[in-house]
């Protein structure tokens, strides 16, 4: 039987996470906590607010699928990705002028990005994401005399994911994408699955979702480039007492 890993992340992102895995000789046994649901407000002033910026950041491709039915993508604007993947999206979106970190895929990688350089004094940067989240990039961008708007576009809420598969497929790994899916994870899991699940070794891509894990009681972790690196890497990370 082949080794397997759950795969702790929204269930539109999983499809090319099971391809990694089958072709690493892996079982991805997909394990969402959450799914993600449009606020239809938001997208509905989301072209209002996109006409009145200078560039848009898109956190993610999950936020871009959301909009691609309400926004026009091509054109002059200026679309920043957090990532390679959301720059994967925003391409399949129709979108012209895309910028990403090739180094790096969060905000400290987007906030070295020359893009910035190019916006006009005290212009309007509209981050799109889903409710909360991280300030850190609006944080930096006003510090450079930009104005930052934020377009919420969608609302994570709790999916239970199919907690018998702990014990159909044995998995001693997870794949784990963002803090906010380790934190909606651990916050329901039945008392009888909370140790099989912290006991688990758990791998991401951010050394800040490794820590959240560790707050959550993970026992251990380890931080890889993407999750092909991450399946190679031997039985042991962090220990965390």
């Amino acid at each position: 039987m082949k080794p397997a890993v759950l795969l702790v992340r929204p269930e539109a992102r999983l499809a090319d996470d099971l391809a990694v895995c089958a072709a690493a000789g892996w079982r991805g046994v997909p394990f969402a906590p959450m799914a993600l649901r449009p606020d239809a407000a938001a997208l509905a002033r989301l072209p209002e607010q996109a006409a009145r910026a200078h560039a848009l950041f898109w956190v993610s491709p999950s936020a871009v699928e959301t909009a691609r039915h309400t926004l026009a993508f091509s054109g002059s604007l200026k679309h920043v990705a957090v990532g390679a993947a959301t720059a994967r999206a925003l391409q399949t979106a129709g979108a012209e002028n895309i910028f990403y970190p090739e180094n790096g895929k969060d905000s400290e990688a987007a906030m070295a990005l020359p893009v910035w350089d190019r916006l006009p004094d005290n212009g309007r940067v509209l981050i799109v994401r889903g409710a909360g989240g991280r300030n850190l990039l609006a944080q930096y961008l006003r510090g450079r005399g930009l104005r930052v708007d934020f377009a919420e576009i969608y609302r994570r809420v709790p999916h239970p994911p199919d907690w018998s598969a702990l014990a159909r497929f044995a998995p001693c790994r997870a794949w784990l994408t963002s803090a906010q899916a380790a934190q909606m994870l651990f916050a329901q899991v039945p008392a009888c699955h909370e140790q099989k699940l912290k006991s688990l070794f758990y791998l991401t891509h951010h050394p800040r979702i490794a820590r959240a894990a560790a707050d959550l009681g993970v026992a251990r972790t380890a931080v890889a480039a993407d999750l092909a690196h991450a399946l190679m890497l031997p039985n042991t990370g962090t220990n965390h007492v």
